[in-house]
């Protein structure tokens, strides 16, 4: 009978229809004579292992001998060994009563013989080389039920025994899952060519599938014959859904047409011709560096050195003699997504590309401005790049000084994360010798915020001035530290994708559109810097005062450990910035 549920059960328990005292009380007693039965099994088990042992007993090991002996030789009227007639008998030896406890587990073992394994489905031999043989089960528990069994069941050896509608359920199976596979490899090859080798192929397969057919008829009609009539109709619903399904098999599907929208690419790149780069453009150079976020030149130069050198942003034809996307499309496509935030359907209007073409237009552009343009506008400062920071530092009232530094996120973390000063640390950075005061230093440093660590190459402005040099130092270094803000909050603007959430998953990917962004902000800020340069670059150059500082090539002298050391200085980093105070 199926289990009652749980409210079921809480309510037979609430109406006092529960079990009866009795019920529980046998149950108990069961239980109690099994645990009797496993500690008795037990000490056997330790008595045998006493008794085997060669070396000499311990103490301990000798008491429990002896009390295992004791309780074997003593006679019980509670348990009966199987010898009724045991006490007339005389013999109540120790070898006598171990040798009928291990006669009663072998009873036990032999009760329920361990049935052989056989193959999935149908058994094919028994394990002596038969042929299995089908038998009806008399058996009070499955009377008439069907089995596999063998001639020679009673000559002591193993055999073969399987119940006949357990292996006809995994024949079944077994059908199913070969005929799910011959569908595959039909529907694929009623999709290639008609050439004589794939229809051969798919003949022989149609073969197949007929002989399985005819296999799963007659196991039908063996349903039918040996089964009850209950059982019969599931057997029977089986097979249908079987036959179906190679039926559903035989017949080729149709192949699904792929969704295709057609975007016109060929008129967008004409509308975008005409409305930017023709001679006479819709609009102007002021309109075109507002969206494309640099001047048109620039553009056209990032545009034909990818179409030159990165195979993706060359123009091919498909099968249909159509041409591609032009170089110009997917360029675009890649600049608007970093100004307006990463939207893919903001290029359509002008582009004519589905969303997900657009993201790969970005990642692809993003991939060559690394490739193309990294070496040039990311890189390590050249000796005059150096001297023209470390002048311009100098003219604005610090000498030695060559940026700010600065992190939107936690600076501490990301600190002790950064390569900033690793080639510092290592010995492979140009190194600097400046005077501030008539004092020399030879690290570098960055202008930075109260968080920084006191290090020579941090000077942080003072948080509660006293005096009125405190005072002027802390407005000047603040003021020049917002350089740096000024920067960032440039990029922001410029490039919407470095201001919103990033709505990519892979971290490689949003790394790239980062340092492309930097390289195109730089590309920029190279192209522009003529229109509103404040100084003049080649003015350190000319210049006939007396050098306060001085670039020379790497050395590795020194260890790592005492280079980090140095860095480190609390001590010196004081008395830089004494010196600076002293100096502004």
């Amino acid at each position: 009978m199926r289990p009652e549920g749980i409210k079921a059960a809480k309510a037979s328990k609430n109406s006092g229809k529960g079990k009866a005292y009795g019920d529980y009380k046998s149950m108990w007693d069961l239980k109690m004579e099994d645990l009797a039965q496993k500690e008795k099994l037990s000490k056997l088990a330790i008595l045998d292992t006493l008794l085997a042992k060669k070396e000499p007993l311990s103490e301990s090991e000798e008491v429990v001998k002896n009390k295992l002996l004791a309780f074997y030789t003593q006679p019980s009227d509670s348990e009966d060994y199987g010898l009724r007639n045991s006490a007339d008998s005389g013999n109540s030896s120790t070898e006598m009563n171990i040798m009928l406890d291990q006669a009663e587990i072998e009873a036990a073992q032999n009760q329920y013989p361990l049935q052989p394994e056989v193959e999935f489905g149908f058994p094919k031999e028994c394990y002596c080389g038969r042929e299995p043989l089908l038998a009806t089960s008399y058996k009070r528990n499955d009377p008439g039920r069907r089995f596999y069994t063998c001639d020679n069941i009673d000559d002591g050896d193993c055999h073969v025994y399987k119940w006949w509608d357990v292996a006809v359920t995994e024949e079944i199976k077994a059908l199913g899952t070969h005929y799910a596979q011959l569908s595959d490899r039909v529907d694929y090859l009623s999709f290639l060519s008609d050439d004589d080798t794939h229809m051969r192929k798919f003949k022989d397969l149609q073969f197949d599938l007929e002989q399985k057919l005819l296999r799963v008829e007659r196991i039908g009609c063996d349903l039918a014959r040996n089964t009850s009539r209950l059982f019969r109709i599931a057997c029977v619903m089986v097979v249908v859904v079987v036959l179906i399904g190679i039926g559903l098999a035989a017949q080729p599907k149709e192949r699904k047409k792929r969704i295709v929208i057609e975007r016109n690419r060929e008129e967008g790149h004409n509308h975008l011709w005409n409305d930017y780069f023709s001679e006479n453009p819709t609009y102007s150079r002021s309109l075109f560096r507002q969206g494309f976020r640099m001047n048109k030149s620039l553009f056209q130069r990032i545009v034909n050195r990818l179409s030159t050198e990165i195979p993706y942003f060359q123009q091919s034809e498909d099968a249909t003699g159509r041409s591609s996307l032009t170089p110009l499309q997917k360029c675009t496509a890649a600049i608007r997504q970093l100004a307006y935030g990463g939207a893919a359907d903001t290029v359509d209007e002008y582009v004519r590309i589905g969303e997900t073409t657009a993201r790969k237009c970005l990642h692809n552009f993003a991939a060559a401005i690394i490739t193309l343009f990294g070496d040039e506008y990311l890189r390590r400062p050249t000796p005059e790049d150096l001297e023209r920071l470390l002048h311009i530092g100098e003219e604005r009232g610090f000498p030695g000084m060559i940026g700010s530094i600065d992190c939107t996120m936690n600076d501490l973390n990301i600190l002790d994360r950064s390569h900033v000063f690793d080639d510092v640390i290592n010995g492979i950075a140009l190194q600097v010798i400046f005077y501030v005061n008539g004092n020399p230093y030879h690290y570098a440093y960055y202008l930075a915020d109260g968080i920084y660590p006191k290090w020579t190459t941090f000077i942080q402005s003072i948080r509660l001035p006293q005096t009125q040099k405190h005072s002027l130092f802390a407005q000047t270094q603040e003021s020049v530290r917002k350089d740096v803000e000024r920067a960032f909050g440039v990029l922001q603007a410029r490039f919407a994708f470095v201001r919103n959430p990033s709505k990519l998953w892979d971290k490689e990917k949003i790394g790239n559109i980062m340092r492309a962004c930097i390289i195109l902000r730089n590309m920029i800020v190279e192209d522009e810097r003529s229109s509103f340069s404040q100084f003049n670059k080649f003015e350190f150059q000319e210049r006939e005062e007396v050098d306060t500082y001085f670039v020379n090539m790497p050395s590795n002298l020194g260890s790592t450990m005492d280079r980090r050391t140095s860095l480190r200085n609390k001590q010196a980093h004081e008395q830089l910035k004494n010196d600076l105070i002293e100096n502004i």
